[in-house]
């Protein structure tokens, strides 16, 4: 068949020894390829011939016969291992030998790796399969579908954030600590108990698609993460705290916040500090002269009081400023050297200030005569509890004579004549214990004068000219013996001059023209040796001139 009696030694050697190592060569390059029938002791046999081929002696003349049976041997040997192998095929038809090419090592197929998205899609797929029987979910399952997948990508960049985070040594410490906090609490009775439970519900559906996406997240991450928040959260929270004890900036109630933003730091502390002196409301709108003290105070005011150590000084200056945009919204005044800045308000032009006894210096006087005022005069006048002397004479102030002034109870001279103050005398000027000074002459008071006067021990001028009163002069100023001065001219009074006036024995001026008196001048008059001004003309007196005025020495008018 193969014509080996046409063959050399050396070819045939050559071609066994082919064929040896063609079969060790197909054992290590295929690893899924092995000669192996199972049965040991064929193999072996198979050897022991190919063996024995190779001692005999194959080219003699004389053994021919044997050369045969050998050739014919190896022929069954050589077909075996080249049926076996499959390096080799006979060819029928043409009689030549082909040889195949060895077979190419068939790589292992590399299993397809789902993606993420994959697998959480082919989990949404039977999860759609095993909620089919309920058909109460059935419209809303395509949206909850697409929702998972949808959600899916934020918790693949979450992982990413808090992997860095997650293998930081705290980071481990911590996490090591709640897990083994959390395995001692799993193994009380209670949390066996509710394990159970639990195991049981996740045998649902809906429960076990659930859980097969919680495992995959990344809970290490997540647990690290979550203290990271809490323990920033404790902090931020312990920080807001002492700062709310050092400083109280928030308000309690919604309208506290006066629906302007602070220009600075200092601005909350500062109103805070001043709404117990001018109320929530005075702060609500922009201009008022509250609201633009407030911001001096707060912005612009070189000084920079410390809001918390120093509010008694925080204050008084409020209270000057205040008085000042209040009388000079047009810019009007004429004298007002050092006001608005960085020194003390007792620096300030017509301040005048004393030491006093808690410490520190306070206003005692306000000499703002003929400045060119323009204005309601502020309640916050009032804090200015030291002022024993207001003098505005001769400028424009409006309004009604301010409430504030009921908490200046040291003042000893109150002069507002020459404005266009308005309404009544207010019943607390009577409660002054010290006031010596009482000047609203030429302005547009009207009323009555109150028998009040009569208490005030202390006071000695009173003047009331120029302005609306009405009804009679009370007999009340008789009981004021250190009465100095009474002018009440120009009003409308009536009725007659009180003869109890003549028991004033220190008064030098009384001044009772251009009202609507009647009756004749009373002789108790004659006792006032000290008068030196009697104005008595333009009223509707009758009878002689007494003859007693000659008796009055001082007298000049």
């Amino acid at each position: 068949m193969f014509g080996w009696g046409k063959k050399s030694k050396d070819e045939f050697e050559t071609e066994i020894i082919n064929i040896e190592s063609q079969h060790v060569d197909d054992d290590d390059d295929n690893d899924s390829f092995t000669y192996h029938d199972g049965d040991d002791d064929e193999e072996s046999e198979e050897e022991e011939d190919v063996e024995k081929l190779k001692m005999i002696p194959l080219f003699g003349n004389e053994e021919e016969e044997e050369k045969k049976r050998a050739a014919d041997g190896i022929d069954d040997i050589i077909k075996m291992y080249i049926d076996e192998s499959g390096t080799g095929t006979t060819d029928d038809n043409n009689g030549e030998e082909k040889k195949k090419k060895p077979p190419k090592r068939k790589k292992p197929k590399k299993k397809h790796k789902k993606k993420k998205n994959d697998s959480l899609w082919s989990d949404l797929k039977s999860f759609h399969a095993e909620l089919l029987q309920y058909k109460c979910i059935g419209p809303c399952l395509k949206c909850l579908t697409k929702l998972c997948y949808i959600s899916f990508f934020p918790c693949r960049l979450f992982t990413r954030l808090t992997c860095c985070l997650a293998n930081l040594p705290p980071c481990l410490f911590v996490y090591d600590s709640f897990k083994f906090v959390f395995c001692c609490i799993l193994h009380l009775p209670p949390c066996r108990l509710f394990y159970r439970f639990v195991k049981c519900v996740m045998t649902l559906p809906p429960c076990r698609f659930v859980y097969k996406q919680c495992n995959r997240l990344p809970w290490k991450n997540i647990i690290i993460f979550a203290c990271i928040l809490f323990f920033s959260g404790a902090m931020a929270v312990g920080g807001s705290y002492l700062h709310y004890l050092y400083q109280i900036t928030v308000p309690e109630e919604e309208d506290w916040m006066w629906g302007l933003e602070p220009t600075s730091w200092r601005y909350r502390p500062i109103r805070e500090t001043l709404a117990s002196v001018s109320g929530k409301e005075p702060f609500l709108t922009r201009n008022t002269p509250q609201h633009r003290a407030l911001v001096y105070l707060a912005d612009e005011d070189a000084k920079q009081l410390d809001p918390y150590n120093h509010k008694e000084s925080m204050i008084q200056r409020y209270g000057i400023v205040v008085l000042f945009f209040a009388l000079n919204d047009k810019n009007t005044w004429l004298h007002r050297d050092y006001w608005m800045s960085k020194f003390h308000e007792c620096h300030w032009e017509n301040v005048i200030c004393e030491d006093w006894m808690e410490g520190g210096r306070k206003v005692t006087k306000l000499n703002l005569y003929s400045n060119g005022l323009l204005g309601q005069i502020p309640e916050e006048i009032g804090v200015l509890d030291a002022l024993d002397a207001i003098d505005m004479t001769n400028n424009t102030c409006t309004g009604t004579i301010p409430e504030g002034f009921e908490q200046l109870k040291r003042m000893k001279e109150l002069r507002l004549d020459q404005n266009n103050f308005e309404g009544t005398i207010p019943d607390f000027l009577f409660k002054y214990k010290h006031l010596e000074i009482l000047t609203f002459g030429t302005n547009k008071l009207s009323g009555t004068i109150s028998p009040n006067f009569a208490k005030m021990d202390s006071l000695k001028k009173i003047y009331l000219e120029n302005n609306d009163f009405t009804g009679t002069i009370p007999k009340e100023f008789g009981d004021m013996p250190q009465l100095m001065d009474l002018m009440l001219d120009e009003n409308q009074l009536e009725g007659i001059i009180p003869t109890e006036l003549g028991m004033c024995s220190n008064l030098e001026k009384l001044g009772l023209y251009s009202n609507s008196l009647t009756g004749t001048v009373p002789d108790e008059l004659s006792r006032l040796k000290k008068l030196k001004i009697l104005y008595l003309d333009h009223n509707s007196l009758y009878g002689e001139i007494p003859a007693w005025i000659g008796g009055l020495t001082r007298l000049s008018e």
